[in-house]
């Protein structure tokens, strides 16, 4: 199976982190955007020592899922969503 997390923040984040404690193979995070200080209130994955770091760069380390640093939109969807099959 093959899964791939749009985004590693507030949700993305920990939905990444159930999959992998589940047992599922094939993740991969996809997120561009770096962890800022006005989020790690709700960003549960992510501490100050993260700041300025990327998201996926982060979960990847954590979480051995594949780090995907671009942003999901309708130019690149279809080819991220392929990369998982």
């Amino acid at each position: 199976m093959s899964v791939l997390v749009v985004g590693g923040g507030g949700i993305g984040g920990p939905v990444a982190r159930i999959l992998v404690e589940a047992g599922v193979k094939g993740i991969a995070v996809a997120d561009p955007d770096t962890v800022a200080l006005e989020n790690l209130h709700r960003q549960i994955d992510f501490g100050e020592a993260d700041l300025g770091r990327r998201k996926a760069d982060v979960l990847a380390e954590r979480l051995g899922v594949e780090a995907i640093p671009v942003r999901h939109d309708a130019a690149n969807g279809p080819a991220l969503i392929r990369g998982r099959a």
